[in-house]
C-alpha cells in the first residue's frame, strides 16, 4: 500500500473486533483511513462505502451486488482467512473489483490441529468423559472410548487442511485414505 496516494479501508468484522484493529493501526500507521465498523449490517446502509478503496471483511459477512454498486471506488474486498463464501464474486467480477483471501499458514495449520483435536474427542468420547467427572459418578464397566491406533482415518480432499492432517496423524499407526480428484501432485507415503 506504500505505493497508493489515497487509500480507505473499511472494514466489518462482527466478532473479530481485536484482529481487525490491529489491521487497522497498521493502515493508519502508512497514512491512510481506516473505519472499522464492528456490526457488518451497516454495510447495506446507502453511501457507507462511497469513499472506500477496499473492504475488508471476514467471509461470513454478506457482501452483495447491492453493497459492491453503492461503492464506486472500490478496488477489492480482502478477507483474512482462506474463504470468501459470503462474498458476490460473480458481481465483484463484473464490476472489476478484486477478491482477494489470506491464506496464511496459521489458517490451515490451526484447522488441521482442530481436526485431529475433534477426531480424538469423538473416539474418548470427552462429553461424556466430562459428564462423568464433574458429577462424581463411577466409571462403566465397558468404557465407551476407542484408540485412534489401528483405525481408517478418511479425508475428503486433500488441500492443505488434509494434508496437515496427514502430517499430524503420520507417526499415530493409523491408515489414511483420501479421495481428491483434482489431486495433481504424487500422495505421500503414509497416505
Amino acid at each position: 500500500i506504500d505505493s497508493l496516494n489515497d487509500l480507505n479501508v473499511v472494514s466489518a468484522s462482527g466478532w473479530l473486533h481485536e484482529l481487525f484493529e490491529e489491521v487497522g493501526d497498521r493502515v493508519r500507521e502508512k497514512g491512510f483511513r481506516f473505519i472499522h465498523h464492528r456490526d457488518p449490517g451497516v454495510l447495506s446502509q446507502p453511501g457507507i462505502l462511497a469513499d472506500a478503496d477496499v473492504l475488508f471483511a471476514a467471509s461470513n459477512i454478506q457482501v452483495t451486488r447491492e453493497i459492491l454498486s453503492g461503492a464506486p471506488r472500490l478496488r477489492a474486498v480482502v478477507c483474512p482467512f482462506i474463504g470468501t463464501e459470503g462474498f458476490d464474486i460473480p458481481a465483484a467480477s463484473h464490476l472489476g473489483i478484486l477478491v482477494v483471501n489470506g491464506q496464511v499458514p496459521e489458517n490451515w495449520q490451526s484447522m488441521a490441529e482442530a481436526t485431529v483435536m475433534l477426531i480424538l474427542a469423538a473416539l474418548y468420547d470427552l462429553h461424556e468423559s466430562e459428564r462423568l467427572l464433574r458429577e462424581n459418578m463411577p466409571h462403566p464397566q465397558e468404557p465407551s472410548s476407542r484408540m485412534l491406533r489401528g483405525k481408517t482415518v478418511g479425508l475428503i480432499g486433500f488441500g492443505r487442511i488434509a494434508q496437515g492432517v496427514a502430517r499430524r496423524l503420520a507417526g499415530w499407526d493409523v491408515r489414511l485414505q483420501t479421495y481428491s480428484p483434482y489431486q495433481a501432485d504424487p500422495l505421500p507415503a503414509e497416505v
